[in-house]
């Protein structure tokens, strides 16, 4: 997506206080105070019980001079190496131990303007630590000078990731549209000049310089008294000193380029073509400042729906398509991206632009423009059940993103009076004339080119656009879908038998022998989670049948279902609200379906005909063909492609359901190869089964499920063996010497092919050993060795498979190869040798507060818990988790340790370097 600002041209007009200009009212429970010495610190109770806590200082790479480039981010880096109260990393250690989770990025961030310090707690046992910690923060920081020569390393990984040669299309478009301006002299990692130059005594000067309570901000929300916590915060920060009398004043209105451009991809990316068009700045402090971005919001929806429709109608295959609004620094922006095959520039363009000038001209229908507000209709009707779920973290990080945008925190009754006024004046009438304003000024063209696309072939290219852009635009005809065009049951199914199971479940087993786990939660509000899963996925189909799962879902989608098209099927489930999203893998498949109450037994309808009668419109086939052609072989060519190219024939072998398909297989795909790899996925019982979270009563869907569930026609099928079918002579090491980047890309697969069969249990252990093996990879790898900025390491089996393969990630200086080899010697024999009680304790706490997190939103419930049923796990050591952890003996993680990790496990290395 594109990230280009451009300086406002929107003026706001009228000077009488209209009710569409009436302030944002605040939210109450905001609670804003001041310390003598200019800090300010903001509380926000919540009856969560847990708590989040941010230090906001304003200061960024704005402050730094040229001789000081990078330093408030190095700062930030050294505010994790030792302070006042906490030598070295105990402050992380520390805060592991209590449930919180550290690691790149997740604690801390540094902009142009602002370095912000968070911490997430799971209850507020250790708030008195964090506020001393951010109390360090504050002017406690220490600049050991063998520690920021440590650090040098982790930021120069830093730079290798985030700045790399080559780049993809959004960065380059970013810092074309900053070239410049004060942002590009101002890059918050500075330059690998002046990281490697930056001394202890210069990082110290820059911090008591701008480290000032002035300029800071305090911000804590959840399980908190706010009296209490205010005496608190003053006994600890009413001492920081206040020794600098500069003005700092935010910069949130800065020009930047808003001119046309050409610029490269990178190695993995299809040509494209975008526009962008300024809407001012983010700040909302009124109501017409938050009506007109809910009027950016809605064309940009309809640009989208109507791009996509001509696509697809036309059987045109496309990478992706968007229009969107999006943020970028303090800018609101309008875009529209579309990327394509090279061979199809031509066309892409001129479908481009005829649909852009036909919405400018002529607008939107009426029934387009109701499938849009139905989604706003539908956030207006679930303000309740979204506010509830907003958690301490979520307050936080709004309230850093609120003011340094300078918007007002707007409570729950505003916003929804706001909301209900914009649906309510908000005609199909307005919203053309919206989208005509929108699109009438003059866009930004990009063009992003491909891998073997040059400048000198786009010479007179914006000469043309704007042109093309310039003509009258064409009206299209309007469609409209209806529900007659989908088959109804010819019968209801039955209910054979209803039980209770723990965690508040109802479960429906039905005739067909799919069993329905319904579980009541008035936090869904009046929305609808359903998952309708089962084992299977890729590995239970036959070989030939590979090929073709790779455009299953795309082809059922641009097909639709029944008499609709994939047009008209879309527009039937956007107006009602529904949302169905595939989960199909390597071994499991399955729908994902999120509706309103009201229209639910829609939802249930088009489930019964996507599980039981899709079609396949050969056209759309054939598109569907051409876009994973042009993706899968885009890939392929590029330095990361031949790699994993390499890495997967070195793995698996040619049967093997883990095996990468080339765009050539893919190219013979029938029909008929479609509909067998639904029948098998689909009409074919590999243990199906439904969860349902909503807040209805069990009699209000049991008829929906006798008519559109239980009426599912489903053979029994044998069970399938999940084996991934590793080569048995695996490769020590292969070396490809093709990448663009200075650095060297290394991986290291880690498998211990004598398989155990996999239990609820081991994956909990699974979970607690990959906790502990991160903090190691990062203590040793990352903080020891300063070798990469953010190293990783993750088991890589998939639910059902029984083998044990790991990997391990890490990007680093060529010429540090041999010494990650070592550290990852160290890493292993010590998770071999040496976990110890309080490392498993420690992990026991983060899946505890990781759990509570993800259960308390009833979506990501639903496919928690449709994982659980679909593979066999034991759904009830998830709903007693924390017996289930304290069942879990430090032993055992040892043995699953010394099974992964030792002397019966392969290692294979994989390690893209630079080209010679």
């Amino acid at each position: 997506m594109m990230r280009i600002i451009l300086l406002s041209a929107l003026a706001l007009t009228g000077c009488s206080l209209t009710s569409p200009s009436l302030p944002l009212k605040a939210d109450p429970n905001w609670h804003v105070d001041q310390l003598p010495n200019g800090m300010k610190y903001h509380i926000y109770p919540t009856a969560d019980q847990a708590v989040s806590v941010r230090l906001v200082v304003n200061v960024g790479s704005f402050q730094e001079n040229p001789s000081q480039k990078g330093y408030a981010h190095f700062i930030e880096h050294m505010a994790f190496n030792g302070s006042q109260h906490f030598s070295g990393n105990d402050v992380i250690k520390m805060f592991e131990q209590s449930g919180g989770s550290f690691g790149a990025d997740i604690n801390a961030f540094t902009s142009y303007q602002q370095t912000t310090y968070k911490l997430d707690l799971p209850n507020d046992d250790m708030l008195n630590q964090a506020l001393t910690w951010m109390r360090d923060i504050s002017d406690g920081i220490k600049f050991e000078p063998s520690q920021v020569t440590s650090e040098k390393g982790v930021i120069m990984s830093e730079w290798r990731r985030t700045r790399p040669n080559d780049a993809p299309f959004s960065l380059n478009a970013y810092e074309a549209s900053i070239a410049g301006t004060r942002y590009a002299d101002h890059d918050p990692l500075g330059t690998p000049e002046s990281i490697k130059g930056a001394t202890a005594v210069g990082l110290e000067n820059f911090y008591q310089k701008w480290y000032q309570p002035q300029y800071a901000e305090l911000i804590v929300a959840g399980d908190v008294d706010v009296e209490q916590l205010s005496e608190n915060i003053k006994k600890q920060f009413a001492n920081w000193q206040n020794n600098n009398e500069t003005k700092l004043v935010k910069h949130r209105d800065l020009a930047v380029n808003s001119s046309n451009e050409i610029l490269p991809s990178s190695s993995v990316e299809s040509p494209s073509l975008h526009y962008t068009i300024d809407r001012g700045f983010i700040s909302q402090q009124t109501r017409q400042q938050q009506h007109q971005a809910w009027h950016d919001t809605l064309s940009a929806q309809l640009i989208q729906q109507r791009l996509v429709s001509v696509l697809r109608d036309s059987a045109m295959p496309f990478q992706y398509s968007y229009a969107q609004p999006l943020f970028s620094n303090y800018s609101r922006l309008s875009t529209a991206d579309l990327s394509f095959a090279p061979e199809l520039r031509e066309k892409m363009h001129a479908l481009f632009i005829s649909t852009l000038t036909s919405l400018r001209d002529h607008g939107v229908t009426q029934d387009e423009f109701a499938t849009i507000m139905a989604g706003f209709e539908n956030d207006l009707n679930n303000i309740n059940s979204d506010w509830d779920q907003r958690t301490p973290m979520n307050y936080v990080d709004h309230r850093v993103f609120e003011l340094e945008q300078n918007s007002v925190s707007q409570s729950k009754e505003d916003f929804r009076a706001s909301l209900a006024k914009f649906i309510k004046n908000n005609t199909l009438k307005t919203a053309n004339k919206n989208l005509k304003s929108l699109l009438s000024a003059q866009p930004a063209f990009v063009i992003g080119m491909g891998p073997n696309e040059t400048k000198q072939q786009f010479s007179d290219i914006f000469t043309t656009l704007n042109r093309a852009y310039a003509q009258d635009g064409e009206k299209i005809l309007a469609t409209t879908a209806t529900s007659d065009g989908f088959i109804k049951p010819s019968g209801d199914g039955q209910i054979l038998d209803i039980r209770k199971h723990a965690g508040g479940f109802i479960v429906f087993t039905l005739s067909n022998g799919i069993d329905v786990w319904f579980q009541q939660d008035k936090t869904a509000g009046k929305r609808i989670f359903a998952s309708y899963a089962s084992e299977g996925g890729k590995a239970s189909l036959t070989q030939s049948l590979y090929p073709a799962v790779e455009l299953a879902f795309a082809t059922a989608m641009r097909s639709g279902l029944g008499k609709l098209s994939g047009t008209e099927l879309d527009s039937y489930l956007r107006q009602r609200n529904i949302a169905i999203s595939p989960l199909l893998g390597l071994t499991q498949n399955g729908l994902h379906i999120v509706s309103d109450k009201q229209h639910f037994a829609d939802a249930l309808a088009v489930l019964y005909n996507a599980v039981t009668d899709i079609k396949v419109d050969p056209r759309q086939l054939e598109a569907a063909k051409d876009e994973f052609i042009q993706n899968r072989e885009v890939f392929l060519h590029s330095p990361l492609g031949k790699l994993a190219q390499s890495a997967n024939a070195k793995l698996y072998t040619s049967d093997s359901y883990h095996r990468l398909i080339s765009g050539s297989e893919v190219a013979s795909v029938t029909p008929e190869q479609i509909l067998a790899v639904h029948n098998q996925l689909f009409k074919h019982n590999h243990g199906m089964k439904m969860v349902i979270v909503a807040d209805l009563e069990p009699h209000e869907i049991i008829p929906l499920l006798r008519k559109y569930v239980a009426s599912i026609e489903l053979e029994q099928t044998p069970t399938t063996t999940y084996s991934p079918r590793y080569k048995k002579d695996l490769p020590n090491r292969l070396v490809l010497d093709e990448s663009q980047e200075s650095s060297s890309l290394y991986l290291m697969y880690i498998a211990n092919l004598q398989p155990q069969k996999r239990t609820t249990k081991d994956i909990f252990v699974e979970d607690l050993l990959s906790r502990i093996s991160t903090a190691r990879i990062l203590s040793l790898v990352r903080e020891d060795a300063g070798l990469d900025y953010q190293p990783n390491i993750y088991p890589a089996m998939k639910d059902s498979e029984n083998d044990a393969i790991w990997c391990i990630e890490a990007q680093l200086a060529p010429t540090d190869v041999a010494k990650i080899d070592a550290q990852i010697g160290k890493l292993t024999d010590g998770l071999i040798h040496t976990i110890t009680q309080q490392e498993v304790d420690t992990a026991s706490k983060q899946i505890l507060a990781d759990i509570k997190k993800a259960t308390n939103d009833p979506n990501m419930r639903t496919l928690i818990y449709s994982r659980y049923l679909i593979h066999g796990y034991d759904i009830d050591k998830l709903l007693n988790i924390d017996d289930t952890l304290q069942g879990i003996s430090l032993q055992d993680v040892q043995r699953k340790a010394k099974y992964t990790f030792g002397e019966h496990s392969k290692r294979t290395v994989f390690i893209l370097n630079p080209k010679a």
